[in-house]
């Protein structure tokens, strides 16, 4: 599939709050977990099996290996290796965490992503047997469907034959669950090989019953590489491979290498961050050429209309602008008979009690967006004279520095004027003047000419 066409498709199931990951064990062999076949090589060379021979069965052979000696021996090779304390989750654990997801579905035992939800500072819950589907937290932000158990409660894990033929009563409110989700929402399937027998058939059941009416969901897949001494015969099967899944309404991103996986994911929070934008100012009642009332017009009607467009407004509540964002979200709830905008405003009012926080409290909300529209910007100082406000353009520096595209509105002075300037000749900017030509609705023109530019840059 397009490369473009999928990040453009999966970044609008995020925006819309519809989309779902699923994460199999290649993501944490990229932390320094061994893979099944690795783990399973040292106890299959004990009870006399070669894994060269066994590895296209390997939940057969760990069945043997649980005959052999017992179930507290296949026990002891989770917790060994699932809980080394030395893995910490890997660079794409930790770029899916920092998006806007909130449903993760693993086969995995480890604990990674929820450490990576943990370090983005979310509210998790987890489901790691089917008790914990009856219990509900209010304030999750995320969950994490653990469908074969986890490193805590080895004694259940999902791995050999036996629990797979039992599956269907043991945990079948996990089958139910995702098979319900996959139903309403978009998967992006990482690290995922599709030899797992459950979700094989949920994925079956799915497609006789909806038939065209499934959803469209996506997988990335490393090429067969060229130096395997049957390379001629892996790339057929998986070219097959790739022509199934489609039968599932699965559709196969290409990488040459891992490295890329992690430039793709990038990619996508990138376009999915695009979708917020920081509205950064704050005036203490001086608008320079703006009158008081149109300063306020202008700041209410920019958040309205980015509503409008479907866009997530996020403010640090800055003097003289907090307010009039708050009003410009209320006229677009108004507008169309709402209670509230749920999620869509985002204040983040600064801990004044701590000012020594307030770089890293501005990372920190700065990280969530992918534009920053920079407006007036200044305070006073204790002579009380009008003076740039330098958190405003510390807000814009911070944000170039993480790539984000800044947009100072120059016409309102003061701090957005000097960052203007300043990144002008970097083509961060785009000088908006030409629309006060006309004095005649100029501060509809002027937030026109920025929901323009903000769409064009959406792409």
């Amino acid at each position: 599939m397009n490369r473009n066409e999928m990040i453009q498709d999966f970044s609008r199931s995020i925006i819309q709050g519809n989309a779902g990951i699923f994460l199999g064990a290649g993501l944490s062999v990229g932390a320094t977990y061994k893979d099944w076949k690795n783990l399973l090589k040292g106890p299959a060379k004990e009870i006399g099996l070669d894994i060269e021979k066994e590895q296209y069965d390997l939940i057969s052979l760990a069945e043997l290996i649980k005959n052999e000696r017992n179930r507290a021996y296949i026990n002891e090779l989770i917790i060994n290796e699932f809980e080394r304390h030395d893995v910490k989750p890997t660079q794409n654990h930790n770029i899916l965490a920092s998006m806007p997801i909130d449903v993760y579905w693993t086969t995995n035992y480890d604990n990674l992503m929820e450490q990576a939800l943990e370090k983005a500072k979310k509210s998790i819950a987890i489901k790691r047997k089917k008790a914990d589907l009856a219990t509900y937290r209010r304030d999750q932000e995320a969950v994490v469907y653990k469908m074969h158990g986890d490193v805590s409660d080895p004694d259940n894990a999902v791995l050999t034959r036996t629990d797979y033929e039992t599956y269907d009563t043991e945990r079948i409110l996990f089958k139910e669950a995702l098979e319900g989700q996959v139903v309403t929402r978009t998967f992006l399937f990482i690290g995922f090989s599709f030899s797992d027998p459950n979700l094989e058939r949920m994925l079956a059941r799915i497609r006789h019953t909806l038939k065209e009416s499934s959803r469209t969901h996506y997988c990335i897949m490393k090429s067969v590489d060229e130096n395997v001494e049957d390379y001629e015969y892996q790339k057929v099967k998986q070219e097959l491979q790739i022509k199934d899944l489609e039968n599932y309404h699965i559709k196969t991103i290409m990488v040459d290498k891992y490295d890329e996986i992690t430039g793709l994911l990038s990619e996508i929070k990138q376009k999915t961050l695009m979708n917020s934008i920081l509205i950064s100012g704050s005036s203490t009642e001086d608008y320079g050429d703006f009158s008081p009332e149109e300063a306020n017009k202008f700041i209410s009607l920019l958040t309205q209309k980015l509503l409008e467009n479907k866009y997530k407004v996020v403010n640090g509540f800055g003097l003289g602008v907090g307010h009039a964002v708050v009003n410009g979200a209320l006229d677009y709830r108004d507008t169309l008979n709402l209670k509230g905008v749920g999620d869509r405003l985002d204040l983040r009012p600064f801990p004044f009690q701590n000012p020594e926080k307030f770089t890293e409290y501005r990372k920190e909300f700065i990280s969530d967006v992918g534009i920053v529209i920079s407006i007036f910007g200044n305070n006073k100082n204790d002579k009380g004279k009008t003076i740039i406000a330098e958190g405003v353009v510390e807000e814009a520096d911070i944000a170039a520095k993480m790539g984000k595209i800044l947009l100072p509105i120059s016409l309102t002075g003061f701090a957005a004027k000097k960052i203007h300037d300043k990144y002008y000749q970097k083509n961060f900017c785009i000088d908006f003047s030409f629309v006060f030509d006309e004095e005649e609705n100029k501060i509809e023109k002027l937030v026109d000419s920025i929901i323009k530019e903000i769409n064009k840059l959406k792409g």
